[in-house]
């Protein structure tokens, strides 16, 4: 009983009450070796080889990458939200202290795409649209693992209450142990109880993480 209501509790542990949903494109100065480029950068508070490994697919949509040191490049990417002619693209992943950040330099031949410039709402569009998609697909897992956690919890509930119902048989049955049985119902009771309040707090982690998909704006 004990080991059951462990791990149910540390399913609820695991679950993410705090997080911050907005997403917000800016400006940045991206790095590759000693050279600086003029970029567009998002954070999204998720783990940085998640981030990065469905940022390699997405980057595959435009052109043919090139990774190299850390670096994505495409030389010829074609992203027609940003620019109707060929783009040089660099992008990074990296881990900061708010999250992952991903940051794209893109080259027209005529300069890079900044905030106020041509081509900087397409890419913003493209970056919102892919934060987005991973915060929702993150808060999906949220609810299957929240899901998962009541069932088990309701399956648990139904269990101890069973073995309550047989302990009241059994002292029908055997009034030798009856002492003993009597010790078993209360402890079955601080049971019930305990069971009563984890299922209550799954039902409410269920709905706290549904109720984060309102979040992604």
């Amino acid at each position: 009983m004990k080991k059951i209501l462990a791990v149910l509790s540390f399913a609820l542990a695991t679950i993410s009450f705090s997080q911050n949903y907005d997403v917000n494109v800016t400006d940045h100065t991206g790095m590759v070796g000693k050279m600086h480029h003029a970029a567009v950068a998002v954070t999204i508070e998720l783990d940085k080889d998640e981030v990065k490994s469905a940022w390699k697919k997405r980057m595959k949509d435009f052109g043919k990458v090139e990774y190299n040191n850390g670096t994505f490049k495409i030389e010829q990417a074609s992203i027609k939200q940003v620019s109707p002619t060929a783009l040089r693209v660099l992008s990074k992943v990296e881990t900061t202290n708010k999250g992952t950040r991903i940051w794209v330099s893109l080259n027209t031949g005529d300069g890079y795409v900044k905030s106020g410039g041509k081509g900087f709402n397409g890419v913003k569009n493209i970056l919102e649209d892919f934060a987005k998609e991973l915060y929702q697909e993150d808060i999906q897992r949220q609810i299957d693992d929240a899901e998962k956690a009541l069932v088990d919890a309701q399956k648990n509930q139904e269990k101890v209450v069973a073995t309550g119902d047989q302990l009241e048989k059994d002292i029908q049955k055997n009034e030798e142990e009856h002492v003993e049985l009597e010790q078993g119902i209360e402890q079955n009771k601080v049971d019930q109880e305990a069971a009563v309040k984890n299922l209550a707090d799954m039902e409410k982690a269920l709905e706290i993480v549904k109720g984060k998909l309102d979040q992604v704006k």
